[in-house]
């Protein structure tokens, strides 16, 4: 769910002379920010420069709303912080990916509250996964929440009547 992610291997398929992997990664990064400068001018340079070297590995890992999930960075919100809002970000619609029933027979009764970081447009750009035993929550299970949440669609925080980014604790219960 992080285009960072997708944009770090691209550039490792484009070192390794693997074009059209680079592409594709480039594209899903896109895909889920529009404004993802990095990936969008690696992948102009990839199309349109067949011979350019490949972009240097990034100083900064998290960009823009997303680098308040770094513990140094000024962005925020910090998730331990509690900035004061009108209304707090709620969930619109949660479109979950399948569970195979292979998956739903080995998972234990458990409740997640996952603390995800909605932006301004609604969306989820960063979530902060609690440490659980593979025992507890296996991590197929993990692998098929954290897909569906790219999906998921919420009605983000406001305050003063303008929307704003903010820290919401969605409950999850497996099976």
């Amino acid at each position: 769910m992080l285009p960072e992610a997708h944009y770090l291997v691209g550039l490792f398929e484009w070192r390794a002379g693997r074009r059209r992997e680079a592409l594709e990664r480039f594209a899903a990064a896109i895909a889920l920010d529009s404004l993802h400068e990095p990936s969008v001018r690696a992948r102009q340079r990839l199309r349109f420069f067949p011979g350019a070297a490949p972009d240097s590995l990034p100083a900064v890992f998290l960009t823009r709303g997303r680098a308040a999930g770094l513990l140094t960075s000024p962005v925020g919100p910090k998730l331990e912080t509690l900035p004061q809002v009108d209304r707090y970000a709620t969930v619109l619609e949660r479109t979950m990916v399948s569970i195979p029933d292979s998956l739903q027979i080995e998972m234990l009764p458990l409740r997640i509250a996952l603390p995800i970081l909605v932006d301004e447009g609604g969306r989820a750009v960063l979530i902060d996964l609690p440490w659980f035993s593979p025992d507890d929550l296996p991590a197929s299970f993990v692998a098929l929440l954290i897909e569906s949440l790219s999906a998921w669609r919420f009605v983000p925080a406001q305050r003063f009547g303008q929307p704003v980014r903010s820290w919401s604790a969605i409950s999850i219960t497996p099976g």
